[in-house]
């Protein structure tokens, strides 16, 4: 008896029909599933085993039975079923053309295939059917050696291939190992376009890549060639400021030559004059004590004392020190005069390009008469020269150098400062410092005032190119100019110049 007699039958029917056998036969039920309804009304499935009691004479007497709750086994069953079902309806119904394989031994049988795998070998599959890989491939052993490795590992593993019997000229295989566990499902897929899709798309990648690096191979030539173009235009723009500053100073220096020859022609006869003045004086004051001590020897009372009243009157005796006093200083204004108009014609060669020995000191000193007038108003000046020895270089040049020093110093000086010079000889070089106790140079800007047109000053009160052409004349000398500053404390100008 099996469990489809009792489909239609209630539990009691089917237990007496399994006792009335047992009884009858004397066999034991040793599995039997029966579906029952709970108190609560739930169905389920119970497993029953039963067997015969008998007594000592071998008489049935009685029943011994087992049952044991099997519901959750059968829901796991019928759950198992349906997926078996809905996966061969999957199997069949896929796009994919898949294979079954079973292993048997060292080798592989197919067993199975789907509608897709009948399309894609254009019908041929059924000659295939029950026959092993080693005979279908063996002129591609890797399929074998995949599907053994599938096999052994559990694994998914794909493979590439151009097909050598079917339409497809590529085909991708992908083997994994399934339940029950001696069997290997193949899916083959026909990627020939999309193989064509990418190696076209690859092309057009590199095409891609290789034109974008053609762009930017030109972008970056086109940059470097801005950039050049602008080095370039910042060249250029800075030789026609300094060529605009060599014509302003070459007009300068004939402006500066011009009112020095207008100068000289006048301080010449002035200075004579105040000479001969001189002379002229000290021969009065000799007249005027010999006529003195001429009256006084006559013993006129009267004379004596009227000229002595007048003398005091005019203020005679501080007249005639006060004379020499006015002439000494007007002598040494002539002086000063001629040697200011003296640097002024140095000044005016500033384009003299001789290149001879010269004595630093000196050069300072002329500097510091061409800015002397602005520079005593603003500060103290204080000067420390050495012993420098003569050396060959470009004076005219050195005292632009010395000027643009000089005025940026005082400059920097709101209201009254100090100004210091000190001049020395080291290491076979000269060295000049130039130190102010202005505002000093503020740190964001210590990296830039050697650049072109850097100014901090306002407009029409400085060009930016005073220290950029200092730095450009030391380097013409093969010397150097640095500085040390401190906001608010001031600023100190170093010049290293070696000794040719």
């Amino acid at each position: 008896m099996n469990n489809r007699q009792f489909q239609d039958e209630t539990v009691a029917q089917k237990m007496y029909q399994l006792f009335r056998r047992l009884y009858r036969t004397g066999e034991p039920v040793k599995a039997l599933d029966v579906e029952i309804i709970r108190k609560n009304g739930t169905k389920g499935f119970n497993e029953i085993s039963v067997s015969l009691i008998r007594d000592a004479e071998g008489k049935p007497i009685g029943f011994r039975g087992v049952s044991r709750d099997i519901t959750e086994r059968k829901q796991a069953e019928e759950i198992i079923l349906r997926s078996e079902k809905r996966f061969k309806a999957l199997y069949q119904e896929s796009p994919i053309p898949t294979f079954t394989w079973q292993k048997k031994g060292d080798d592989f049988f197919l067993i199975d295939f789907n509608r897709a795998a009948i399309l894609l070998t254009e019908g041929k599959t059924s000659k295939y059917m029950g026959k092993s890989a080693q005979e279908m491939y063996r002129k591609r052993p890797e399929i074998i050696d995949d599907m053994i490795r599938c096999f052994k590992e559990q694994s998914v593993i794909s493979r590439e291939l151009v097909s050598q019997d079917f339409a497809p000229e590529r085909l991708l295989f992908v083997y994994y190992s399934n339940i029950p566990p001696d069997l290997i499902i193949v899916h083959t897929e026909d990627i020939t376009e999309r193989k064509r899709a990418d190696d076209a798309l690859k092309k057009n990648r590199e095409e891609l890549i290789k034109k974008n690096q053609e762009l930017e191979e030109s972008r970056k030539n086109v940059q470097l060639t801005l950039e050049r173009l602008g080095t370039a235009y910042e060249e250029l723009k800075t030789t026609q400021a300094k060529i605009l500053q060599q014509e302003k100073m070459a007009s300068i220096g004939q402006l500066a030559a011009g009112v020095a020859h207008e100068i000289n022609n006048p301080m010449a006869f002035i200075a004579s004059n105040l000479g001969t003045l001189d002379k002229y004086i000290r021969r009065l004051k000799d007249f005027i004590r010999t006529q003195s001590e001429a009256i006084k020897s006559l013993k006129a009372t009267d004379a004596i004392e009227k000229l002595e009243k007048k003398r005091k009157e005019l203020k005679l005796d501080y007249t005639i020190d006060d004379i020499d006093l006015l002439v000494k200083e007007s002598l040494d204004g002539s002086e000063r005069v001629q040697k200011i108009v003296q640097e002024l014609n140095r000044f005016s060669r500033v384009d003299d390009a001789e290149y001879k020995d010269t004595n630093i000191n000196e050069c300072m000193e002329s500097s510091i008469n061409i800015v002397w007038n602005e520079l005593q108003h603003k500060a103290t000046l204080h000067k420390d020269y050495g012993n420098l020895p003569p050396t060959k270089c470009y004076p005219q040049k050195l005292n632009q150098v010395f000027i643009n020093l000089l005025i940026n110093a005082i400059q920097a000086i709101e209201k009254k400062g100090k100004i210091k010079i000190k001049t020395w000889e080291k290491d076979g070089s000269i060295w000049v410092t130039v130190s102010d106790t202005g505002c000093g140079i503020p740190r964001e800007n210590q990296s830039k005032i050697f650049e072109p047109f850097f100014t901090t000053k306002e407009v029409g009160k400085g060009t930016g190119l005073g220290l950029s052409i200092s730095y450009e004349i030391m380097q013409r000398h093969k010397g150097e100019i640095s500085f040390e500053s401190k906001e608010g404390k001031g600023t100190a100008f170093t010049i290293r110049m070696p000794i040719v």
